[in-house]
């Protein structure tokens, strides 16, 4: 299993499977916000908790992951585009 299997394993222990995209398809529209900038993340996370929030702070940070926090993409300042990948 490679870093990130391993990540996405705990990412999905903590949100649970439904939560977790990983598939570039599913995470297209994560790319950009309403500025032409775009990013891939590595994974799109949707914690229902702060609990869970919470957990995957300290897991971003243990791996060095960014965290981009995002709300519905509609934002010009290019704040949701997740340049260097992350959460």
């Amino acid at each position: 299993m490679d870093i990130s299997q391993s990540i996405e394993k705990k990412i999905i222990d903590i949100v649970g499977k439904d939560f977790v995209f990983i598939d570039k398809q599913d995470m297209v529209v994560y790319e950009s916000d309403g500025t032409h900038d775009k990013g891939m993340p590595d994974f799109v996370v949707l914690p229902g908790t702060t609990e869970e929030v919470s957990k995957l702070v300290i897991l971003a940070n243990e791996y060095e992951i960014p965290i981009i926090a995002r709300g519905s993409g509609t934002g010009l300042s290019g704040g949701a585009v997740p340049i260097h990948g992350g959460l």
